[in-house]
């Protein structure tokens, strides 16, 4: 998927992390919280960084 315009680009980024944040998220306080480390934990990184660029 290849989009163009910068602004579309930034937006389905942010929805993406977001979708993985909350998935890592619920699943550490599910399943395990580890999970939150290795799956929660680097989006919201992710996100941080797209938010300040």
């Amino acid at each position: 998927l290849t989009i163009t315009d910068v602004q579309w680009h930034q937006n389905v980024a942010i929805f993406f992390l977001g979708c993985v944040a909350v998935a890592g998220i619920y699943g550490a306080a599910t399943a395990d919280r580890k999970i939150f480390f290795a799956q929660a934990l680097p989006a919201i990184i992710g996100l941080v960084l797209l938010m300040i660029v």
